[in-house]
């Protein structure tokens, strides 16, 4: 009774090959169990491109789906085969101008920069086409080589390049400027919106909000605690089904610490002084001047902003604030 839904988001890998009746009656039940205050909440699915046809993008939006992110990341031949993306750049282009002319209005498109090979010009035709298309919001993310997967072996094996940090650079610049001076806000270090078109649930993660995760490997949070469902789904399918605490040490800085570290806009301490003890707070607090004479945080009358020369600097931020606050 003490919680209002807020927003559903369908993510963690490609919902969008879920049959649509699947995603209604989830919708259904969650609205159910949940009181809301608002009577048009956002829901949001994450979808390949390769999954979009007017058909299946009516049926989705009749079933209650008002917000679509779709992971583009580029719309080069060369990039999305490095990538081993299953779509390539037509059948890419083809999926934003169907959800472009489609009934749900609300388009976010995910974006990657930083591969190997990838050009300036071609992020630049990524975007163009995006922003003719009416994209009101884009995450662009670095790409990421995670140490189990795929890619790290073959970079190891000598079959892909590695990404490089000060091409990673560059492009992050590049994007965060071109993005500007077309009007897009930049409201969180990876992502994008024009007016009023924020993510709001990711919103939610950033600002030490209770969240709720249903399905195998799923995250929940209600402050101070993150649980996890384990991965696997015999387990999970079980008539009642266990979450599992992690552990004392990472309960709290993450989500206190991490949206604070990554969000373009002032932000309160009040958040910090009720979740922090007095020393803590302190700690936190000449961490803040340290920051602000670094020029990567303002200092405001009741709170701080952090500066566009600190988002380039947020995860040094945030592991100091971790290292430093002791839980």
């Amino acid at each position: 009774d003490t919680f209002f839904l807020f927003s559903i988001f369908f993510g963690g890998g490609t919902p969008s090959v879920a049959p649509v009746w699947f995603i209604s009656a989830v919708i259904e039940m969650i609205q159910k169990s949940f009181h809301s205050k608002r009577r048009n909440i956002e829901i949001t699915m994450e979808a390949n491109p390769e999954h979009i046809t007017e058909k299946v993008v009516k049926e989705l939006h009749k079933a209650g789906i008002n917000r679509i992110s779709l992971g583009v990341q580029s719309l080069s031949e060369k990039d999305l085969e490095y990538l081993e993306r299953n779509a390539g750049a037509q059948k890419t282009r083809e999926a934003i101008q169907i959800l472009s002319a489609g009934p749900v209005e609300n388009i976010s498109a995910d974006v990657i920069y930083a591969i190997p090979g990838q050009t300036t010009r071609g992020i630049e035709n990524t975007l163009n086409v995006l922003l003719e298309s009416n994209i009101s919001h884009i995450s662009a993310y670095s790409l990421t080589v995670a140490h189990d997967t795929v890619l790290n072996k073959m970079i190891e094996a000598g079959k892909r390049k590695k990404p490089s940090s000060a091409r990673e650079y560059h492009s992050y610049k590049f994007i965060r400027d071109f993005l500007k001076e077309n009007g897009y806000i930049q409201y969180e270090v990876s992502n994008y919106c024009l007016p009023g078109k924020k993510s709001g649930h990711n919103s939610l993660y950033w600002k030490y909000r209770p969240f709720a995760g249903l399905g195998p490997s799923a995250h929940s949070f209600v402050a101070p605690n993150r649980y996890y469902n384990k991965s696997e789904v015999e387990i999970y399918l079980e008539k009642k089904p266990q979450q599992y605490r992690v552990s004392e040490e990472s309960a709290v800085w993450p989500e206190l610490f991490i949206g604070t570290m990554r969000l373009c806009q002032p932000q309160g301490n009040s958040l910090f002084k009720q979740s922090l003890s007095r020393n803590e707070w302190k700690t936190f607090e000449k961490l803040q001047k340290d920051f602000a004479d670094k020029g990567w945080m303002h200092i405001l009358k009741n709170g701080f902003e952090i500066t566009e020369q600190g988002i380039l600097h947020s995860d040094t931020m945030l592991e100091q604030c971790a290292n430093a606050v002791s839980f």
